[in-house]
């Protein structure tokens, strides 16, 4: 399913995910080139936003990281009509991934449902974890999912607990 050496679109949730634990380097491991829409970069930016422990994804759109490639949505009817549903930077990317026949990176439930629904291959943070431990990266994604757990990001049980079951670590 995840395949290396290709492009991914990145909402936000995932990107302060990994940013909250200092684990990009794990998505652009895997991914080299990670696009960013402008409706994302905006979220990661925005002063209001609770998110202390995005300093890494800040910073790496600050100094033009070479792995970060900010994109502008193009325009689409698709867009107006997910983001009646949806934040704009998750829109945008669903739009944008639909556009370059791309991989696409969600969290949110509602986000993943309407990028299946259009036929696009959709996956989100655990699977960044499962491939990297499955590459021999990481040991273990327990203690990153604590890591991430402490630092606000949130998880459904249910989904934390078959995760760890599927890797072998319960």
């Amino acid at each position: 399913m995840i395949q290396s050496e290709m492009s991914i679109v990145s909402n936000t949730s995932p990107l302060i995910a990994l940013s909250a634990i200092k684990r990009l380097d794990l998505l652009y491991g895997i991914f080299p080139s990670v696009i960013i829409p402008q409706g994302v970069q905006k979220e990661i930016l925005s002063d209001g936003n609770p998110w202390n422990a995005a300093t890494a994804i800040r910073d790496a759109i600050s100094k033009k990281a070479t792995w970060v490639e900010i994109v502008s949505a193009p325009q689409h009817p698709l867009l107006a009509s997910l983001s009646q549903r949806l934040g704009i930077g998750e829109s945008e990317a669903i739009v944008l991934a639909l556009r370059q026949n791309m991989v696409v990176l969600l969290d949110d439930k509602a986000a993943r449902k309407a990028g299946n629904q259009l036929g696009l291959s959709v996956i989100g943070t655990l699977a960044i974890l499962a491939r990297s431990k499955k590459n021999g990266v990481i040991p273990q994604v327990e203690p990153l999912l604590h890591e991430m757990h402490d630092a606000g990001i949130y998880l459904a049980d249910s989904l934390v607990t078959e995760f760890l079951r599927n890797m072998g670590e319960t």
